[in-house]
């Protein structure tokens, strides 16, 4: 038995057509900015409407099973309100429709999820760790038993080849998880660096840059 699922990331206000699927995974740079200083009154007001007015009624008409969403470095909402909050927002319009994870966890079907909203050296933004260390802590909770990785970072070398530096973008942490997890890992999800936008599949793990484009893909059901 397969689960479709429909990943998704970096619209920053975008909410693309989604066509029918069980599952819906959004990992980060949801929202759009409302002003230039990112954690402004204005912005965060902004947001804050955006999420009500726009977003929960999008994610209510999608035709899907479950969403799960990830915020990132353009997310000051979530950041701002924490994780526990933003469930309890969920689940008051949409049960158990929809899910938001910031370093944590959940069973999708079959399927264990965890999601990662962090970034590194963007001091300004929502969800940035400020050292190495910081960044391992954060990550060496996360169960080896993880079968879909979402994190808003790629891993370096992964897809994050980043033309305005002529350089790779990524995380060595993040790059160094999936190695830990490659026994039980069948997808990991990512954004952040455009430019590498696309899927790839090596060694029995799929690597999706979800970066403002909708890709599907269908996982065998583990029971």
């Amino acid at each position: 038995m397969f689960k479709s699922f429909a990943f998704y990331s970096d619209g920053h206000g975008t909410l693309p057509e989604i066509n029918n699927c069980d599952y819906f995974l959004y990992c980060g740079d949801i929202f759009p900015d409302f002003d230039y200083v990112p954690r402004s009154v204005d912005n965060i007001f902004g947001q804050n409407s955006w999420f009500l007015d726009k977003f929960i009624p999008y994610l209510k008409n999608l035709p899907v099973e479950k969403c799960i969403l990830v915020g990132g470095n353009h997310d000051y909402l979530l950041e701002r309100l924490g994780e526990n909050t933003v469930n309890e927002i969920l689940h008051s319009y949409l049960g158990e429709k929809a899910i938001y994870l910031c370093n944590s966890g959940c069973q999708l079907g079959s399927f264990k999820v965890w999601g990662v909203p962090t970034v590194r050296n963007l001091p300004q933004f929502s969800f940035n760790i400020s050292s190495d260390e910081n960044e391992a802590a954060i990550l060496s909770i996360i169960p080896d038993d993880i079968n879909i990785l979402m994190t808003h970072s790629p891993a370096y070398g992964m897809m994050d080849f980043l033309p305005a530096i002529n350089s790779n973008a990524g995380s060595v942490a993040v790059s160094a998880l999936v190695d830990r997890l490659k026994k039980n890992l069948l997808v990991h999800q990512f954004g952040h660096i455009h430019e590498g936008k696309g899927s790839v599949s090596l060694d029995g793990i799929t690597y999706i840059n979800s970066s403002c484009e909708v890709i599907y893909k269908s996982l065998r059901t583990l029971f």
